[in-house]
């Protein structure tokens, strides 16, 4: 159910009555700031459709809401002096707009109905808006300005996705080209291509007609295989910026070209994933009219080999020996056979998005899965091999998680033997971790017993995946599951076990770091164990520093949302202990807090961070921060956390003596080690 008009018929109500004066009574001041609170927190509540794509001020959080102690510092009035259109403007302490909300068909009405123009700010300045031309309270059109750019969608069917571009420039189609390949969705890719009408206006002649004619239908027939074939740009990726450069023109001749022509004949985008910066070629992007287009299929530039694509206009020249089976400008030919299935999965796919739930959907999921099979058997590349095989036990365990393909487990053991029959070993050990996880993942939507025998279930299975593939880049994976799982289950001597394991099979694998951290923290009991970690401002932290000594040590593990946690029927959170704690033992204590806070990226973690503790100015013990959530903060990693909030304490020889305190008990905790007979250190 799409509750966006709905809150639009609500806010438009409660909003108008919250400038109707009620002065016959006392308290019309206190209604009017309760009636305000309310209206600025449903107004707060009207996203935008394209929310993910939209960076603007006091965005909600990850499920939706708008902290309250930012909705109180927020005041509403009314839009008409200021936009001369009936609504309401939303505006911060400093006076800045957050939102504006507008109902511009009923200009010089009394009142109004819903809302048809959404507008939201970033730095006092718009950076997106909303329109609704037809009045039927979905948007059919979205614009970006200010720092958000400069694009302007047409929704035509209202159904949510961008159906055209009226305005979108190169570099942001840089950025669209990358965010189809993160997202695998092919529409968002398709619309940014030239039309063939858009094609013949460029009044191209002779061979750069036929070469910008061939580069455009590979580019068409060639997205999906290559964005299932792909594993560079993953769900972390984030976009960094286009590499243009300067843009082009293509000047008139009397034999190709009939026009001036505006382009960048070797468009790129660059990205980050993890710590890796990489280039996505998108060969030669063409202005028509107030829209840059996509001329060809985009490339992954690997490390020195030459960029192949790009060059419609102005070619790189070819220094190197064109390779048996390649095309007059350097681009691998498909046979007409693999041409003919991609053209068949392409088709499957849009049969899936169609398909009925039940027998149709199992079928259409079916055939899917055999055309990727016959294009896996048909690849000569091997790490293209490999990325099909994985793309299809992803395909498949996803739909049977999804309950759109009943059969997809069985099918999914029954490739992996096959395999196995004909001593391919490469990407069986994949096969064999999807269907773990679709099997678990599957059983976990069922009752408290069916998640139980589940869980027993799974962690047999990857105890099993790890005797059986030892060589797998997922084994160590598979023994911090298990450790970590006993661990949680208050098995510290099993989990102590596993951790041991891998840390001796897998010591350079992340998860055997992980696991020696682990092993510090849980056999360090009575020793001294190091520690070390950086504040937001660089201030170094080092648990041997000589100035501890002599003082207690509260080590917090903690992410933003641990602040919503409380911790006793008055409603304190952790935080509210500590502070009490801080002022208590004045220095003789000393609080140390490690965010870790998880994300999508480390620099949108470590933004949360910043606003977190610009909006709690009582949290004043030191804080450390390393983004990257329990398995990527290098913070985490040292002391292998599982879970957190986490609260090791040490004394005052730096010798850790409590390794899971909760904070309610803290204070008793400090109390009996700094009451306990102090003993000699050598």
């Amino acid at each position: 159910m799409n509750i966006r008009p709905i809150l639009l018929i609500v806010f438009a109500c409660f909003a108008t009555s919250a400038f109707v004066a009620d002065a016959g009574a006392q308290d019309a001041a206190a209604k009017k700031k309760a009636s305000d609170l309310k209206n600025i927190k449903l107004g707060m509540s009207i996203l935008p459709e394209r929310r993910n794509q939209v960076e603007c001020e006091y965005p909600a959080d990850r499920n939706g809401q708008i902290a309250a102690g930012v909705l109180e510092k927020l005041r509403i009035r009314s839009s008409r002096e200021r936009f001369n259109h009936n609504g309401h403007i939303i505006t911060d302490p400093t006076g800045r707009i957050v939102r504006v909300f507008l109902d511009k068909n009923r200009q010089g009405e009394k009142g109004f109905g819903t809302l048809d123009e959404w507008i939201y700010f970033k730095d006092g300045v718009e950076v997106y808006r909303e329109i609704d031309r037809d009045f039927n309270e979905r948007p059919d059109e979205y614009r970006w300005s200010g720092a958000g750019g400069s694009r302007w969608g047409l929704d035509k069917d209202q159904d949510g996705d961008i159906d055209e571009w009226r305005v979108i420039s190169a570099e942001e189609v840089a950025l669209e080209v990358f965010q189809a390949i993160k997202t695998k969705d092919a529409k968002r890719y398709y619309r940014l291509l030239l039309t063939d009408a858009e094609l013949s206006s460029l009044k191209l002649n002779g061979d750069v007609l036929k070469d910008a004619t061939a580069r455009l239908k590979r580019a068409k027939e060639g997205f999906v295989p290559l964005v299932r074939a792909q594993k560079t740009i993953s769900g972390s990726s984030k976009w960094i910026h286009s590499g243009n450069g300067m843009p082009s023109i293509a000047i008139p001749d009397q034999k190709n070209l009939g026009k001036d022509l505006f382009c960048y004949d070797h468009a790129t985008s660059v990205y980050q994933t993890g710590d890796k910066v990489a280039t996505l070629a998108l060969g030669t992007v063409v202005r028509v009219g107030n829209v840059w287009r996509l001329m060809e299929l985009p490339q992954f530039v690997e490390g020195s080999k030459p960029i192949e694509n790009g060059g419609v206009f102005f070619p790189i020249p070819q220094m190197e020996m064109i390779e048996q089976g390649t095309g007059p400008d350097g681009i691998q030919e498909q046979s007409e056979e693999m041409i003919k299935l991609y053209a068949s999965l392409a088709e499957s796919d849009k049969e899936v998005e169609k398909a009925a739930a039940g027998a149709a959907m199992a079928q259409a999921q079916q055939k899917r899965a055999q055309i990727m099979i016959n294009i896996y058997k048909k690849v000569k590349d091997k790490t293209e091999r490999d990325n099909w095989l994985q793309n299809i036990a992803d395909t498949v365990s996803d739909a049977y998680r999804k309950d759109e393909f009943p059969d997809g487990l069985r099918y999914l053991r029954s490739l992996g033997s096959q395999l196995k029959r004909s001593n391919i070993e490469t990407g069986v050990d994949y096969i064999e971790w999807a269907a773990i996880f679709a099997e678990y993942g599957k059983a976990l939507g069922g009752d408290s017993k069916t998640r139980e025998k589940a869980r027993t279930n799974y962690l047999i299975q990857i105890e099993k995946f790890a005797e059986a593939f030892p060589k797998s880049d997922r084994a160590p994976n598979a023994l911090w599951e298990l450790g970590q799982s006993s661990e949680v289950d208050g098995d510290e001597e099993i989990a102590v076990g596993w951790y041991e394991k891998l840390a001796k099979s897998y010591p350079n694998s992340p998860d055997g770091v992980r696991a020696l951290g682990a092993l510090r923290r849980l056999k360090g009991i009575g020793k001294k164990i190091p520690f070390k970690g950086e504040s937001i401002s660089g201030q170094k932290f080092d648990i041997a520093n000589p100035a501890l000594r002599g003082k207690l040590l509260v080590v917090h593990f903690w992410e933003t949302w641990c602040a919503d946690e409380k911790i006793n029927q008055k409603g304190d959170t952790a935080f509210d202990e500590i502070v009490k704690l801080n002022k208590k033992y004045d220095g003789k204590v000393v609080f140390v807090g490690c965010n870790i806070e998880g994300g999508e990226n480390n620099e949108a973690a470590t933004k949360v961070f910043k606003d977190f503790m610009a909006k709690n100015p009582k949290i004043q013990w030191t804080q450390l921060h390393a983004p990257g959530g329990m398995e990527r903060s290098p913070l985490a990693i040292q002391a292998g956390l599982v879970s957190i909030p986490l609260i090791l304490v040490f004394d005052e020889n730096g010798v850790l003596v409590e390794t899971d305190s909760a904070v309610g008990t803290l204070d008793r905790q400090i109390q009996r080690i700094r009451n306990k007979p102090k003993q000699k250190q050598n």
